[in-house]
């Protein structure tokens, strides 16, 4: 079990050998949007998101069994996230996007929100 967990987290930390990660800067005016892809066990999806100083953002997949995980931030989460603006705050972000069991290439919908001022 605990090579398991290990295995999954260090498909987090770092996007797979042969994946680069995708940019993805937003418009003036952005508050939410969807980016569509695959992942499996072997592909981990890698967005780097550019987010304009100060701006709070929400994060959340949808697809069989997928996750997301940003690192040094959160692991393997199946629900929306929110991410408020801090100092040292890092710009741009990695989000990764993966299967959270052994599965083939699986479509997934990655959901940000650019969110109000606040604690969330």
């Amino acid at each position: 079990m605990r090579l398991t967990v290990l295995s999954l987290l260090a498909l987090f930390a770092t996007p797979a050998a042969a994946q680069e990660c995708r940019t993805l800067q937003f418009p003036e005016g952005f508050t939410s949007g969807q980016v569509t892809g695959e992942a499996s066990s072997e592909v981990t999806a890698c967005f780097l998101l550019v987010v304009p100083p100060g701006q709070n953002i929400s994060i959340d997949v949808e697809g069989p069994g997928m996750v997301h995980a940003m690192p040094g931030q959160w692991d393997a989460m199946d629900q929306r996230m929110f991410l408020g603006d801090y100092p040292g705050r890092p710009n741009p972000l990695q989000v990764n996007v993966a299967p959270l069991m052994r599965a083939p290439m699986t479509p997934f919908t990655l959901t940000v929100r650019f969110e109000p001022p606040g604690n969330g």
